[in-house]
């Protein structure tokens, strides 16, 4: 083997083994940027389920609960407005408090039953329901595991974010976020309550609705 031919081959196997190197190091870089992701993206979800777990639990058992039953789905009826601009009828954003009546009775694996008062208290106290009825509603054979029942109707996008904000407060001692945290089977559906901001302008005209919303006059 002549002395050129040896050189050419120690020239091609040292570049060889300088893009080997290279090749080996982007790799590592590349591994060790993917194992960086998945660490800050563990981080990120722990610190989710930490400080808002609560409140996306709640938001997929209100889903979960809504496939148990049809329902009607809600529309916002258009506004009526003078010549001038002026809003003579207009769609307000409510909400209906559902009480699902199977997961307030459930049981915990003590089959204890720990969600049936703190739920009644959280539906009477802060929601305005009629404890009576609530308590007729989850001891009745008829409606005792009824996933969908009607507790009050017509609650203010305020009133509803005060309750979540009830439900997250973590300023309050130990024993009361443990009660809180038992609150189960409370979820708000979508509503729409018609508002005539001039009063009684024009009502002849424009008619009115019952109470299911239906248009009964104009």
């Amino acid at each position: 083997m002549s002395n050129r031919y040896r050189w050419r081959s120690g020239r091609k196997e040292s570049v060889y083994g300088k893009l080997n190197q290279k090749m080996r190091r982007k790799l590592a870089g590349l591994f060790i940027a993917v194992v960086l992701a998945f660490v800050a993206l563990a981080i990120r979800l722990t610190v989710i389920s930490a400080s808002s777990g609560q409140q996306y639990a709640r938001e997929v058992l209100a889903q979960s609960q809504q496939r148990y039953s049809s329902t009607t789905i809600p529309y916002r009826r258009g506004d009526i407005l003078d010549a001038n601009g002026n809003i003579l009828a207009t769609s307000r954003k409510v909400y209906n408090v559902i009480l699902d009546c199977y997961a307030a009775n459930e049981e915990d694996l003590n089959h204890r039953a720990v969600y049936y008062e703190p739920t009644i208290e959280a539906l009477v106290e802060e929601l305005g329901a009629d404890e009576q009825y609530v308590r007729a509603l989850l001891t009745n054979e008829e409606t005792r595991e009824s996933r969908y029942r009607i507790v009050r109707k017509g609650l203010t996008v305020e009133e509803k974010q005060a309750f979540e904000a009830y439900l997250d407060d973590t300023t309050v001692s130990e024993g009361e976020r443990d009660k809180r945290s038992h609150v189960r089977g409370i979820w708000f559906e979508d509503s729409y309550s018609r508002v005539y901001p001039m009063n009684t302008l024009a009502c002849d005209v424009l008619g009115f609705t019952n109470a299911g919303g239906t248009a009964d006059w104009g």
